[in-house]
C-alpha cells in the first residue's frame, strides 16, 4: 500500500496526515479485515470501489464515498462488524476511517478531495 495524505480542497484542511492507499486486488479485499486498534495510519482509502463489508472487522467504520474526480457522494456513519454498506453509483474511491464523531466536520457531500503522496 502507498502511504498518501488526504486534503479536503473546499475547505482547504489537510484531514489526514497518514493514510494508506491500495494498489492491488489483495490490498482492496483485505482492507481492514482482522487488524486492531491502533492502525498505525489514519485512514484507508480503497480505490474501484462502490460498496464495501466489514467482515472480520474488529471496530465500527465511517466510510467517505468519492467520485473518480474524488468528489464526496456519501458519507456512511457507523458500519457495524459483518455488515455490507449499500452500492453507492458512481462511487470509485471509499475512505475508511475507525468511526468518531468529527467524520461529519471532515467531509461533506460535494467536498472536493485530494491525496497527495508523503
Amino acid at each position: 500500500m502507498k502511504e498518501i495524505k488526504i486534503i479536503n480542497r473546499t475547505t482547504d484542511k489537510l484531514v489526514f496526515e497518514r493514510a494508506h492507499l491500495t494498489e492491488n486486488f489483495i490490498d482492496r479485499f483485505t482492507g481492514l479485515m482482522f487488524r486492531k486498534t491502533p492502525l498505525g495510519f489514519d485512514a484507508l482509502v480503497i480505490d474501484k470501489c462502490d460498496a464495501v463489508h466489514s467482515f472480520f472487522m474488529r471496530f465500527d467504520l465511517d466510510l467517505v464515498f468519492l467520485t473518480r474526480e474524488k468528489v464526496v457522494i456519501k458519507v456512511e456513519k457507523r458500519l457495524s462488524p459483518f455488515r455490507i454498506s449499500g452500492f453507492v453509483t458512481g462511487a470509485y474511491y471509499v475512505i475508511e476511517i475507525i468511526s468518531h464523531e468529527k467524520t461529519d466536520e471532515l467531509f461533506s457531500c460535494g467536498d472536493v478531495i485530494d491525496f497527495s503522496e508523503t
